[in-house]
């Protein structure tokens, strides 16, 4: 699947320091960059959920009644 971006020029900068660090094309060091975020927002809303599941306990448990 394709996405085109516009990337701010200090944005694209970076990525093409990035990629030529890691020996990659600037769109591979972008999918990484993409795919490591995504995943540290997954856990960080997952934490989120567990918290207010256990905050919250009771009131579920009565909800689920």
């Amino acid at each position: 699947m394709n996405l085109t971006l516009d990337l701010p020029p200090d944005l694209w900068e970076h990525l093409r320091e990035l990629a030529d660090a890691e020996g990659t094309d600037a769109a591979t060091a972008a999918v990484d960059a993409l795919r490591a975020h995504l995943d540290l927002r997954r856990a960080q809303v997952r934490r989120c959920a567990e918290e207010i599941a256990a905050e919250d306990a009771e009131l579920l448990a009565r909800l689920g009644e």
